[in-house]
C-alpha cells in the first residue's frame, strides 16, 4: 500500500516547517493537530515515495534519489519517455507513469482564486 501524507497548510508553501507535513502511519504523528485546521490527506501513486532522509522529504520515484519534479520539468521541456529512461537506467516506465500521476493528483485537487 502506498504511504499516505497530510499537508497540514498547503496554503503556506513553507516547506522547511516540519508540522507542515506529517506521515500518518509515523509513530506519534498527529496530523489533526495544526494551526490551520487545514487538514489534506495525499495518496502517493505506487512508485512515488516520500522519505525524511531523501531529498528532505520530497516526493522521490520509490527506490530512488530521483525528485518526482525533476522528471516532470524534463518531460514538460520535451524530453520523451525514452529519453528520460535512457538518462536515468535505474528507472521503469512504472516511475514515468507515477510522475505523472502524481502531477495529475495534485492538480486536481488544486483550488486556483482568480481576480474577480
Amino acid at each position: 500500500m502506498a504511504d499516505t501524507w497530510i499537508l497540514a497548510d498547503p496554503i503556506a508553501r513553507d516547506y522547511s516547517d516540519k508540522s507542515a507535513c506529517a506521515l500518518l502511519n509515523s509513530p506519534g504523528a498527529n496530523p489533526a493537530a495544526n494551526s490551520s485546521g487545514r487538514v489534506e490527506d495525499v495518496e502517493f501513486p505506487e512508485w512515488v515515495e516520500a522519505r525524511a532522509d531523501v531529498m528532505m522529504g520530497k516526493p522521490c520515484l520509490k527506490g530512488t534519489r530521483i525528485p518526482v519534479y525533476l522528471i516532470l520539468e524534463k518531460l514538460a521541456a520535451g524530453e520523451t519517455s525514452e529519453i528520460v529512461l535512457a538518462a536515468y537506467p535505474q528507472l521503469r516506465p512504472e516511475h514515468i507513469r507515477a510522475s505523472l500521476e502524481y502531477a495529475a493528483r495534485l492538480a486536481a485537487d488544486e483550488i486556483v482564486l482568480a481576480n474577480q
